[in-house]
């Protein structure tokens, strides 16, 4: 699989005045065949993150995002 390079911009949502503002994130993402796929994302600034997620992480990962909404009383 050819390496995938992106950005992703956070959402314009209601938050805090006292939260910090919401930077772009860089991320890069690959995998060898048959291999888990490795993720790495950064801010240039502060945060640095990373995961290896196998097919059954990638599963939950849809399972989850296609969850309805909970019902808010």
């Amino acid at each position: 699989m050819a390496a995938v390079f992106g950005e992703a911009r956070p959402e314009n949502g209601d938050h805090d005045a006292d939260a910090l503002p919401r930077r772009p994130v860089l991320f890069h993402a690959h995998a060898h065949s048959q291999g888990p796929l490795r993720v790495v994302a950064t801010d240039l600034r502060s945060l640095a993150w990373h995961c290896s997620l196998d097919l059954d992480d990638l599963q939950d990962l849809v399972r989850v995002r296609r969850m309805p909404p909970p019902l808010i009383p």
